[in-house]
């Protein structure tokens, strides 16, 4: 199938598969693979067409087709930051699209966190997995043994121990209907990234004492 005529060059959604996941791994940095999902990535908008269809660029810097079918309807806006679920592209050898969208409202509503007033629901559970190298894992919680998705984002960067107990914060995953998420994550499986000294206001002031 060609392109559509309007300067797409063949991306436009009229002229696509979906892609599927094609069985590769993470591409580092701010994504986090899922097996036989793809890649979530944080990215940002860099172009949109009124056709319907752009491009983000994510963390460490590939170009990822959207169409506007990945996150329902209406228009991005260049700036915008997302989050994407990158698939291999089946209809253009070496490059990426997006199987699956959110924007940063939709992940607000998403029920990661509590309302004012509210008490967040914290649930016990166990960490079952962790990809140090992929910077993602899976909890399994106590009560039910429904098994959490966690990205290292959902802790500020770091680690998670295998075995360990932790405390989540689950929510409904909006880029993989039917599972679910870790919003926040605490407990004595979480191990953070030191916060270099040059961040730390503290040793500043020591430093020029």
């Amino acid at each position: 199938s060609g392109g559509c005529g309007g300067g797409c060059g063949g991306n436009c959604g009229g002229c696509r598969g979906c892609g599927g996941c094609g069985g590769f791994g993470c591409c580092g940095g701010g994504c986090a693979g899922r097996p036989m999902g793809g890649m979530e990535c944080t990215a940002t908008v860099v172009e949109w067409f009124p056709s319907g269809y752009g491009f983000v660029q994510t963390e460490d810097g590939r170009r990822v087709y959207v169409h506007h079918s990945a996150f329902g309807a209406g228009d991005l806006v260049p700036g915008e930051v997302v989050r994407v679920l990158v698939v291999p592209d089946s209809r253009n050898a070496g490059k990426y699209m997006a199987q699956s969208l959110i924007r940063s409202w939709d992940l607000e509503e998403s029920g990661a966190g509590a309302l004012p007033g509210e008490e967040e629901d914290w649930q016990p559970g166990s960490v079952a997995a962790w990809y140090e190298d992929k910077g993602y894992g899976f909890v399994e919680l106590t009560a039910d043994g429904r098994r959490v998705y966690v990205h290292h984002s959902a802790f500020g960067g770091g680690s998670l121990v295998q075995g360990a107990g932790c405390e989540v914060v689950a929510s409904v995953d909006l880029l993989n209907p039917g599972k679910w998420r870790a919003a926040k994550i605490r407990g004595d499986a979480v191990l953070q990234r030191e916060r270099p000294e040059a961040d730390d206001p503290l040793a500043k002031r020591a430093r020029l004492a």
